[in-house]
């Protein structure tokens, strides 16, 4: 039974099983020779190029192929290294690009072969493994090496280990950090190495930052404190002591009055009356052992009186109490002029002048039978007043006069019912002879009284 190959799929026969068939020229030779040969084409031979023009690169393969396909595969060997997109002319089929598998254009060094595969359009560079990159020998760490266009290239970075460097300040970004920079070495830093990066700053010092404040380690000073927050008027502050104000010494302006004296004259004073005194000091500092003064050159116990007593000085002048004042009064209402605890002193002086100097006298009794009858009074009356409830009559009243000389007369009236005198008076007598006075007393008749309670007063001379 007959077979073909696996590369060029050349037919076969099996001699046990195809040894009787008449042999066919055509199947087992010619089209055979044609796979081979067309195979043999792809591989294109190999060749050293020439040059016409620059990077116009030709060449003759041997065995030389009859066309361009897709496919077919050729060696050259550079005569002149390329200086731009190199052109590729085999045995004179037609000027070809040549090109690296990423599209870009392939480049030849003098001397180098060069193995070269048609796509039906173009050659594409082979053995490359895609694409060479760009980096260069600064770019790669010495001794390594690197494939360039330009072949095995040798880096050139140095391996640093620890170093120590002076930092460079930036302008404070405002939001915690600060940020410094540094000229580093130029190579490469294994894991594990360190770069100690200085920054100098004289003034990081504990005396410039705030208390409470830590920065890089740094603590701050305790008297260095944040005085916006504070106000301070110098006036409100004691002379020979400073304070800050808004970061700013103020110095105090205050006077230290307890410094000038113990016994600081007042400015001025003023008393509000049965209550207290106030006496205004002059501005300035006090340490609560100063006393402020006035004068009050009358303020002596003898000037204040005996029942009172002045800021803890009790005084000694003589004057009335209320209780005399009381007693005084009685007196003078008992002589027949009001007075009371009320009137001052000047006005019971004044009403003690209009107390008459006759004499006076005054009492109650029962009118036994009608009549009243009064002895012992110290003086003859020269008018007698008498008044009671009349004939036990509710709402009516009596009242009489006696008089002795020079009217000899009695007068009486009832209310409501009033009269002039005592003439045709029911209860009263015509003549004072029937009702004398006497140089100790009176008496008097009217039987309307029968048992009533008469009150009298007596003036005499």
């Amino acid at each position: 039974m007959s077979s073909n190959t696996p590369n060029l799929g050349l037919l076969k026969k099996d001699p046990m099983v195809d040894g009787n068939e008449t042999f066919n020229i055509e199947t087992m030779l010619n089209e055979n020779w044609d796979k081979i040969d067309e195979a043999v084409g792809r591989t294109g031979g190999y060749g050293v190029t020439t040059q016409p023009k620059a990077n116009e690169y030709e060449v003759n393969l041997k065995p030389a192929p009859a066309s361009l396909t897709a496919g077919i595969r050729v060696t050259v060997k550079i005569n002149v290294a390329s200086t731009g997109a190199p052109m590729l002319n085999v045995n004179g089929l037609g000027v070809k690009p040549v090109l690296k598998t990423n599209g870009s254009s392939a480049s030849f060094k003098q001397d180098g072969v060069y193995t070269l595969v048609y796509d039906g359009e173009v050659f594409i560079l082979q053995g490359e493994g895609g694409e060479v990159g760009t980096a260069t020998a600064a770019d790669v760490l010495a001794p390594k090496t690197i494939g360039t266009d330009n072949g095995i290239v040798t880096g050139t970075i140095p391996t640093q280990g620890n170093q120590f460097k002076s930092g460079l300040w930036s302008n404070p970004d405002g939001d915690a950090y600060v940020d410094t920079y540094v000229n580093i070495d130029s190579g490469f830093y294994p894991p594990g190495s360190q770069v100690t990066i200085q920054a100098h700053d004289p003034d990081l010092l504990s005396g410039n930052i705030r208390s409470g404040v830590n920065i890089f380690g740094v603590p701050g000073k305790p008297t260095v404190v944040d005085t916006a927050d504070a106000v301070l008027d110098p006036n409100m502050l004691v002379a020979g002591y400073s304070g800050y104000d808004d970061g700013v010494k103020k110095a105090g302006q205050m006077p230290n009055r307890s410094a000038e004296n113990n016994h600081m004259p007042g400015l001025e004073s003023t008393v509000w009356a049965g209550d207290r005194v106030f006496i205004r000091p002059p501005h300035g500092f006090y340490n609560g052992s100063t006393w402020i003064t006035t004068p009050a050159p009358t303020l002596k116990p003898e000037n204040i009186p005996k029942d009172a007593a002045i800021l803890g000085i009790q005084g000694t002048l003589e004057r009335m109490t209320t209780a005399e004042k009381q007693a005084i009064a009685n007196e003078i209402t008992a002589k027949g002029v009001w007075a009371s605890t009320n009137d001052s002193n000047a006005v019971l002086a004044q009403k003690i002048g209009m107390i008459k100097t006759s004499k006076y006298a005054w009492g109650s009794l029962n009118a036994s039978e009608g009549r009243v009858y009064v002895s012992g009074v110290a003086f003859r009356p020269k008018m007698v007043k008498l008044y009671g409830q009349y004939a036990n009559v509710e709402g009516r009243f009596t009242a009489c006069f006696l008089f002795d000389e020079p009217i000899h007369r009695v007068y009486g009236f009832i209310t409501p019912d009033t009269t002039s005198d005592g003439s045709g008076m029911s209860g009263f007598g015509r003549a004072l002879g029937d009702n004398p006075i006497s140089n100790s007393g009176f008496s008097v008749y009217n039987y309307n009284w029968w048992n009533n309670q008469i009150y009298w007063e007596a003036w005499g001379h």
